[in-house]
């Protein structure tokens, strides 16, 4: 894609998504990796990279994507600071499955001000994915708030195979 000019340079950036060990069952640690994986990419590894590479900063300059465990946490982490992210995607999300009003109440708080901040939101996930139902859902809610996001339904699975398609159509719509 780049050598054929269909998307802009970039780098990226590519934390370990465990915050919290996957293996710690302490019921005060279950939800928190989210949470805490935030905290670590906005205070620790974007400033690190920021120190260590030439990067343009701001919100029109920076992107966040993920997929699965880590599509969640993209979403999570750019709709909850639009000071920070221009574009948000994930890639069969693990979204919360009830109530997500409780994570993401500032982001439809004030939808127009939310479609202001974020030049695109997009998720994708294929019709054999587990996750698809909870990923319409979700984007159904956005949506219902007023929120614009795209949308794909596409065929495959929760593969890299796939993943590896929506970067490929993604990455071409960064930082136009």
């Amino acid at each position: 894609l780049l050598a054929k000019k269909h998307m802009k340079s970039m780098i990226v950036v590519m934390p370990f998504g465990h915050a919290v060990d996957p293996f710690n069952t302490a019921p005060e640690m279950r939800g928190k990796n989210t949470e805490l994986f935030t905290k670590d990419l906005l205070g620790d590894v974007m400033p690190q990279a920021e120190a260590a590479y030439r990067i343009t900063t701001g919100p029109a300059h920076t992107a966040i994507a993920g997929l699965s465990m880590g599509g969640g946490q993209a979403l999570f982490a750019g709709l909850t600071n639009p000071s920070k992210f221009s574009y948000v995607a994930g890639f069969s999300a693990s979204v919360p499955r009830s109530n997500p009003e409780a994570q993401y109440a500032s982001a439809v708080a004030d939808p127009a001000a939310t479609n202001k901040a974020f030049k695109l939101i997009w998720m994708a996930t294929g019709k054999d994915d587990a996750l698809l139902q909870p990923d319409q859902q979700f984007v159904d809610w956005l949506k219902g708030k007023g929120v614009k996001v795209t949308w794909k339904e596409t065929e495959g699975a929760h593969t890299w195979l796939v993943w590896r398609r929506y970067l490929a159509e993604f990455a071409p719509l960064l930082f136009r």
